[in-house]
C-alpha cells in the first residue's frame, strides 16, 4: 500500500507500489527498471533525492521545498509537477513539466519532453528533444542545445540568452521591456517578437 521513505537513508525501488508514495526527511530513494508507482510520488524536504533510473510513475508526481529529482531515465507519463525544487532530466521520458507560479529549476541536458508549462523558474536547455513551451512570469530561460518540436511562448521574462539548439518550429517573444539575446541556433521557423501594447501606451502617454 502507501509506503512513507523519511528515514534520512538510501533506499531502492525496483518493484510496484500501489499505493502513493512520499519521500521526505533527507532521505534519497533510487528507482530502477521494474518500479512501478501507481498511485503517483510526492518528494520535498531540503536534501530530500530522488534517483530516477528507470520504472514509471502511473499518477500525479509532484516535488517540492527544495528537493533534488535526477532523471536518468524510465518513463513519467503522467508529467511532474515541481513547486521549488532542482528537476534535473538527462534521458528518459516525460510527458511535460508543469511549473506553474512555482518557484524552482529545471534543467534538460537530455532525453525527451513533452512540453514545458512554468512560471517563475529558471530553466536551462543543453540537449534532448522538447515539445511545445509556455513560459512566463519572470522566468529565466537558458538555452545552449537541444532540439524543439513545438512551438514556443515566452511572455515577460527576466532573462531570455540563446546560444544554441535547433528550433524546428515558431517562437514567439512578448516584451515589457527586457528583450532575448540570441546569440546562436537554428531556426527553422520565424521568430516573432511582439512589443506588449500597454508599453506602447505608457511611452505614447509619457
Amino acid at each position: 500500500d502507501a509506503v512513507t521513505f523519511s528515514d534520512g537513508g538510501t533506499h531502492t525501488i525496483d518493484y510496484t507500489i500501489p499505493g502513493g508514495v512520499t519521500i521526505s526527511g533527507s532521505t534519497t530513494v533510487n528507482m530502477l527498471d521494474g518500479a512501478e508507482l501507481k498511485s503517483g510520488l510526492v518528494i520535498y524536504g531540503v536534501d530530500s533525492t530522488l534517483n530516477f533510473y528507470g520504472g514509471e510513475v502511473l499518477d500525479e508526481f509532484r516535488s517540492g521545498s527544495d528537493a533534488v529529482i535526477n532523471i536518468y531515465g524510465g518513463n513519467i507519463p503522467t508529467g511532474i509537477v515541481n513547486a521549488g525544487s532542482t528537476l534535473n532530466i538527462y534521458d528518459g521520458s516525460v510527458s511535460e513539466v508543469l511549473a506553474w507560479q512555482s518557484w524552482g529549476w529545471l534543467n534538460i541536458y537530455g532525453g525527451t519532453v513533452g512540453g514545458i508549462n512554468a512560471g517563475a523558474q529558471t530553466i536551462s536547455i543543453a540537449g534532448g528533444t522538447v515539445g511545445g513551451m509556455f513560459v512566463e512570469s519572470s522566468s529565466k530561460v537558458e538555452i545552449s542545445g537541444g532540439t524543439f518540436v513545438g512551438s514556443s511562448l515566452f511572455d515577460n521574462l527576466q532573462v531570455c540568452n540563446i546560444t544554441g539548439g535547433d528550433f524546428k518550429r515558431s517562437i514567439t517573444y512578448r516584451v515589457y521591456g527586457a528583450g532575448c539575446h540570441i546569440k546562436g541556433g537554428q531556426f527553422s521557423e520565424p521568430f516573432i517578437y511582439q512589443e506588449d501594447i500597454y508599453a506602447d501606451w505608457v511611452l505614447l502617454y509619457f
